[in-house]
């Protein structure tokens, strides 16, 4: 049911039999879309309070479900403060944890690695999270990661992440479509950050368009994904970008984007055998293993790629060929706009 659902938000299903469930769907859409807009006014009126919670803070969210590449923005931000002399702290939902008696998370693992002693905190009560830190530490900034809806707590950058392979759906809200608020919503919006520009550039006129008339900035900040090399899961070993150009591997991710990583991986020359995507933040298990490895033996090959998101969750499995699998080392890079997304990151540091 879930897949079928979220194949009428994505208006992948056509049929004449699928028109009566779409209506139903709009309907709901139209309710939560009031809901939205209602719960916005009372938090630009001040009827419903945003708490300050002692040092400023930078939001990173997205205006869409699914994945557009918040969490390599956060890191850059992560690196960009601490490069400056500052000490950031993360702060997560904690989304569907791998193990659900977990207070930690994948993306929480997934930034630790990436950016060596910071300090990452999950939980739903961000604001009550953030208190109870500074009670027992210091830091100069948080980081708020996917927060553009989450208005409990003052923000004073406020940041939307848009992927340029979806900018914004159908344009219809959750349930219809993957719109978490209606487009107005975007004139919040401090800085937009497009993502993957370069698997979609024909889409930046439209996208930009819609900022322009939507938002309140001029022009959005451009970036691109960069692969930085695959990473053994078991040894540790790197392997250059182009270290399976050629070679034939069967790929696997649990994202909310999963077409951006297989057009990376067909950018880098990999000869993909079978490309299998799970849901956002699948729960992985050995059956899913012998399936893989099941498709990798018919395709004559041993190699299994993944993403840094998914390898983080595997290692707790027992029995995995992990000697067999590698990870997608990915990070972001600024193409247009660089310097005004540094010049604000630095204000917020600056107080």
């Amino acid at each position: 049911m879930r897949r079928y659902i979220s194949a009428l938000m994505h208006d992948e299903r056509r049929g004449t039999v699928d028109a009566l469930p779409k209506a139903l769907l709009w309907m709901l859409s139209v309710v939560y879309g009031l809901f939205m807009r209602g719960r916005n006014l009372a938090y630009d009126r001040g009827w419903k309070p945003s708490s300050d919670v002692g040092v400023p803070v930078i939001s990173v969210g997205n205006i869409t479900m699914g994945g557009a590449g918040k969490t390599p923005l956060v890191v850059y931000i992560a690196r960009e403060i601490v490069r400056a002399g500052g000490k950031p702290v993360v702060l997560l939902r904690g989304y569907m944890q791998q193990d659900r008696s977990a207070t930690d998370s994948d993306e929480a693992e997934v930034i630790r690695r990436k950016v060596p002693g910071i300090d990452v905190i999950t939980g739903a009560d961000r604001v009550g999270r953030a208190r109870d830190y500074l009670k027992q530490a210091q830091c100069d900034v948080f980081i708020l990661d996917d927060a553009f809806q989450h208005r409990k707590i003052k923000r004073r950058l406020d940041i939307v992440v848009i992927d340029a392979l979806n900018p914004f759906g159908n344009g219809q809200v959750i349930p219809r479509g993957i719109l978490r608020e209606p487009l107005g919503g975007l004139g919040r919006a401090d800085l937009t950050v497009v993502t993957r520009t370069d698997l979609n550039a024909g889409a930046l006129p439209e996208i930009e368009n819609t900022l322009k008339t939507r938002g309140r900035q001029s022009s959005s900040i451009h970036s691109v994904h960069r692969a930085e090399g695959f990473v053994n899961l078991k040894s540790g070993e790197r392997r250059d970008v182009n270290g399976f150009a050629g070679n034939p591997a069967v790929a696997f991710c649990g994202l909310g984007n999963p077409d951006g990583f297989r057009r990376t991986l067909e950018a880098l020359r990999v000869d993909l055998r079978h490309f299998v995507a799970f849901e956002d933040h699948h729960r992985y298990t050995a059956g899913d293993f012998q399936m893989l490895t099941s498709q990798a033996a018919e395709s004559d090959t041993k190699v299994l790629l993944t993403t840094l998101k998914d390898a983080v969750k595997l290692t707790a499995i027992k029995g995995l060929p992990l000697d067999r699998i590698y990870y997608l080392d990915i990070g972001i890079e600024i193409t247009h706009g660089k310097d005004e997304l540094t010049d604000r990151i630095h204000s917020v540091l600056r107080g």
